[in-house]
């Protein structure tokens, strides 16, 4: 009897260590569930169970409460097309091309409606708002400011010219800018008539897509991968790590957790683990598509690709699912039954 015990236990723990093993060889990667197929896209951004992708044709609304059937259910046409969005609840300031700045209201996401616009001249390519201050990036004319406490009239409140500029996230009374030469140009905007220059960021050239996450300043480098900067101190962003993909062309990342997603749109949609952002590195990548943003919501991953809403799902990986299910359970049942046979002939035995 002692002896059958004895092998049970050892039952027991030969089933536990092969599930250690299986545990130990689990891969996360990001799986497609669903596209769009809609047409060039260049911003997302998902609220309340709605994707609101820029495009072509200006904001076009998905339901997406159920991420592998997204489906369309309203478009704000804008004449030339959208690149850039930020929501603040409800209301929408959107980077509206050769528009410019355009405000609308998505209280009902099926029914948007546009309260205000100005424009600006030039190309509007990004857009922040900071209380009801709004930052717009020109390509041509650089950072325009404009007060819009009356989202049906913006004002335009201040400008600081730079040439070719593609980025913008505010952070108080902290600007930061991007351009692909200079890379990231920081404003002092505490009045925002006169923003001045209180330097750059060394070494963040050539930036083209800026994310602010707690105390991190995530860059895409345009042919040079992912930087990613402290910014404790906001007018001193020291940086702490990078990662560069061969070949590849970030144009976006976001941070969730200790993993760091990344839009690129040579490589497609990559998966970085954040653990040590002094080590990053690559846990997996998905690379039929061509992304130029992305966001995590929810376990998924909404990217805004030249084909249009593209998702993922983050999860274990199909290659690693299939050693565990070919593998892995077909060996624990084999031992379990060469155990079974060793207790009963010795119990037989006995």
């Amino acid at each position: 009897m002692r002896g059958g015990l004895r092998w049970l236990l050892l039952i027991v723990v030969a089933l536990f260590s092969i599930g250690a093993v299986a545990q130990g060889t689990q891969e996360y990667a990001l799986n497609r569930v669903a596209s769009t197929r809609h047409g060039p896209s260049y911003s997302v951004t998902v609220l309340n169970g709605y994707a609101y992708v820029t495009g072509n044709e200006g904001v076009s609304v998905f339901d997406v409460d159920d991420p592998s059937r997204p489906s369309r259910v309203a478009t704000l046409e804008l004449a030339d097309g959208a690149f850039g969005i930020k929501f603040v609840g409800a209301t929408a300031y959107i980077a509206g091309d050769e528009e410019g700045l355009v405000i609308a209201d998505f209280s009902d996401p099926e029914s948007p409606v546009t309260l205000g616009s100005l424009n600006v001249g030039g190309s509007a390519v990004d857009v922040d708002v900071e209380s009801d201050l709004v930052y717009l990036v020109d390509t041509a004319r650089g950072l325009v400011i404009m007060d819009s406490s009356d989202p049906e009239a913006p004002v335009k409140v201040g400008e600081f010219t730079l040439n070719d500029a593609r980025a913008v996230r505010v952070r108080g009374s902290v600007v930061y800018l991007g351009n692909p030469g200079q890379g990231v140009v920081i404003l002092d905007v505490s009045d925002p008539g006169n923003p001045t220059r209180m330097g750059a960021v060394a070494g963040s050239a050539p930036v083209i897509g800026i994310n602010l996450r707690g105390s991190h300043m995530l860059l895409a480098c345009h042919g040079s991968g992912l930087k990613v900067y402290d910014i404790s101190d906001p007018g001193h962003p020291s940086r702490v790590g990078s990662y560069v993909e061969p070949g590849g062309e970030a144009y976006c990342v976001d941070l969730h957790e200790d993993r760091l997603y990344v839009a690129d749109l040579q490589r497609g949609g990559l998966l970085l683990d954040f653990s040590d952002p002094s080590n990053i590195r690559r846990i997996s990548a998905y690379g039929d598509a061509g992304p130029h943003d992305l966001v995590f919501c929810n376990g998924y991953v909404f990217m805004a690709c030249e084909e249009g809403l593209v998702i993922l799902e983050y999860g274990i990986g199909e290659a690693a699912s299939e050693t565990l299910t070919s593998y892995l359970l077909p060996a624990a049942v084999a031992l379990a039954l060469a155990v079974g046979v060793l207790v009963y002939r010795k119990a037989s035995k006995g």
